[in-house]
C-alpha cells in the first residue's frame, strides 16, 4: 500500500508527539515515518513508546487507519475521546467506530485545560484506560461572560453572606415539610396534627390508639408547608430566569446548587466548571425533567407520597412546552392559604362578569369544566364537608326558601363564594382545605382553564 499524506495528517492531528527519555516533545514525526522502511512506524522506531502502536502492540478496539509494509497505525485520539466520555470501546462495530472517530467541534474562545497523566494502558472492567494525557476542556470565556451578564442569578464570588442549600434545608426540616390538618367543619376549628414520618415509625408506638381511632372519624388534609412552597417556587423561577438568559445546565444540577440567604433570596452556587452552556433545542425539557426529579427525590426526601398540591403543580410544569410557563410561577396550589382563597375568588368574579362581556368564552369555560356537573350529589354525601352541605341546605329567614344553585360549574362556584362570605368567613386561611375535601382539584382546574382562555389575575390590574 502506498504511503500518502493520510498517515502524516493523522500523526499531526494526534499532536505529532512521542514520549522518550521520560518527557514529551514535538517534531520529527515525518522523519520517523520515512525511517520505518517506507511505512508508518509506531512511537519512534523499535522502542514502541510513541502515541501510535505497531502491529500486536496497540489496544484492542482501536481503529486501524493505515497499514503498510507490516507497520500499523491506530487513531489514539479516538481512544482519548472514548475515555473522556466514558464510552466502552466497541469491537467489530464499524458504524459505531466511525461515529466515535469524528472529533466534535470546539469553541474558538479561551479554554481551561485540566491535565492528568496515566502511564500504562491496562484493561479495567471492559474499558480501556489511556496511556496519554487527558484533557478535559470547557469554554472559560463563555462561562465568565454568563456570570458577568447575569450577576443576579449566581452567588457572587466576593459575597461573604451565609448561604444554605435547598438540600440541607429540606434535610434539616424533613419532619416539617408536610402539614397534617384536621379539615375544619361548621362546628369545629382547624386543628393541626404533628407530622409523623412514615419512613421512621416511633418505636413501641401502638398501631391502633384512641387518638388514631378518633382521627378516623375526621377528615385529615395533607398539604405542603408554606415555607417549602415558597422555596420550591423561588427555585423554579430562578431556573426559568436562567433559561430566559439563554443558558442551560442540560439537566446537570442538584438541590445543592440552589442556595438561599437568610432573607430567602435564592441564587445558583456550588457549580462545577463547564456545567453552564448555551441554551439549545431540548435543553429546557432536560432541565425541567431534572427539576421534577429533584423535587420528588431531594426536596421531599422523607416523604413516601407527595401531597396533592405539589402533585398538581408537577403535572403542570411537565406541560410547560404547551405554554404553561407563566402559570406555573403563579399557580394557585403553590400559594399559602390566604392568597389561594383570594386568587380563587378574584378569578370567580372575572368569570361571572364574563357572562355578559364575553359570553362565547364563558360558555367555552363551562364546557371545559363539565366534569363538575352533578356536584350536588357529592356535597350531600355523608363524608362531605359540612360547610358545603349546610350552605346548600340553608333557608333564608327573610324568604323561607333555599338559594338556587345550578348543578353545573356556575352553581358550584356560587356555592363556594357564599361559603367564604358566610359560614367560613372566619376561616380564610383554611378555605382551600374546605373546598379540597369534596373537590381536591377544582381550584387548579379552574385557574388553568381561565389561563388558557387568556384570563389571569394580572389582566384585571
Amino acid at each position: 500500500m502506498r504511503r500518502g499524506g493520510g498517515a502524516e495528517q493523522n500523526h499531526r492531528e494526534a499532536g505529532g508527539v512521542r514520549r522518550g527519555g521520560g518527557g514529551w516533545r514535538r517534531g520529527g514525526v515525518e522523519e520517523e515515518i520515512r525511517g520505518g522502511g517506507g511505512g508508518a512506524q509506531a512511537g519512534g522506531g523499535a522502542e514502541g513508546q510513541g502515541r501510535d502502536r505497531e502491529a500486536g502492540d496497540y489496544s484492542e478496539g482501536a481503529v486501524l487507519i493505515w497499514n503498510g509494509e507490516g507497520k500499523k497505525v491506530v487513531n489514539i485520539q479516538w481512544i482519548d475521546d472514548c475515555y473522556i466520555k466514558g464510552i466502552k470501546i466497541p469491537e467489530n462495530d464499524a458504524p459505531a467506530i466511525q461515529a466515535l472517530i469524528k472529533t466534535p467541534a470546539t469553541s474558538q474562545g479561551a479554554r481551561d485545560t485540566i491535565v492528568s497523566t496515566s502511564k500504562k494502558l491496562r484493561p479495567c472492567y471492559g474499558y480501556q484506560r489511556r496511556s496519554v494525557r487527558r484533557k478535559l476542556e470547557y469554554d472559560r470565556a463563555f462561562e465568565e461572560k454568563a456570570y458577568h451578564l447575569n450577576h443576579n442569578l449566581f452567588v457572587c464570588k466576593m459575597d461573604e453572606t451565609m448561604y444554605t442549600s435547598l438540600r440541607n434545608y429540606c434535610k434539616f426540616n424533613k419532619d416539617r415539610l408536610i402539614l397534617q390538618t384536621i379539615t375544619p367543619q361548621v362546628k369545629s376549628p382547624p386543628e393541626q396534627i404533628p407530622w409523623t414520618n412514615p419512613l421512621e415509625p416511633k418505636e413501641g408506638a401502638s398501631t391502633s390508639t384512641e387518638e388514631e381511632e378518633k382521627n378516623m372519624c375526621r377528615h385529615i388534609s395533607y398539604t405542603t408547608s408554606n415555607e417549602v412552597k415558597c422555596k420550591i417556587r423561588n427555585a423554579y423561577v430562578l431556573l426559568k430566569n436562567f433559561h430566559w438568559a439563554g443558558l442551560t445546565f442540560g439537566g446537570h444540577f442538584t438541590s445543592e446548587n440552589f442556595l438561599m440567604d437568610t432573607c430567602g433570596n435564592m441564587r445558583f452556587g456550588n457549580l462545577s466548571k463547564g456545567v453552564i452552556n448555551k441554551l439549545e433545542d431540548g435543553d429546557i425539557e432536560k432541565d425541567t425533567d431534572r427539576f421534577v426529579k429533584m423535587t420528588r427525590e431531594e426536596v421531599f426526601v422523607s416523604v413516601t407520597t407527595l401531597p396533592l398540591d405539589i402533585i398538581q403543580w408537577i403535572e403542570l410544569i411537565d406541560r410547560c412546552a404547551r405554554g404553561y410557563d407563566s402559570l406555573a410561577e403563579d399557580y394557585i396550589t403553590l400559594k399559602d392559604g390566604y392568597r389561594s382563597a383570594a386568587h380563587f375568588m378574584s378569578l370567580h368574579n372575572m368569570f361571572e362578569k364574563m357572562e355578559t362581556t364575553d359570553n362565547p368564552t364563558y360558555e367555552k369555560i363551562k364546557t371545559k369544566l363539565s366534569k363538575y356537573t352533578k356536584w350536588k350529589k357529592g356535597v350531600e354525601a355523608p363524608d362531605g364537608n359540612t360547610h358545603l352541605k349546610e350552605t346548600l341546605d340553608f333557608i333564608d329567614p327573610a324568604t323561607g326558601r333555599k338559594a338556587y344553585y345550578s348543578d353545573d360549574i356556575c352553581g358550584l362556584l356560587k356555592l363556594l363564594r357564599n361559603i367564604r362570605q358566610h359560614s367560613a368567613r372566619a376561616k380564610e386561611d383554611v378555605f382551600v382545605l374546605i373546598v379540597a375535601q369534596n373537590f381536591p382539584r377544582l381550584m387548579g382546574d379552574f385557574q388553568k382553564v381561565m389561563f388558557k382562555q387568556g384570563y389571569t389575575l394580572k389582566s384585571i390590574h
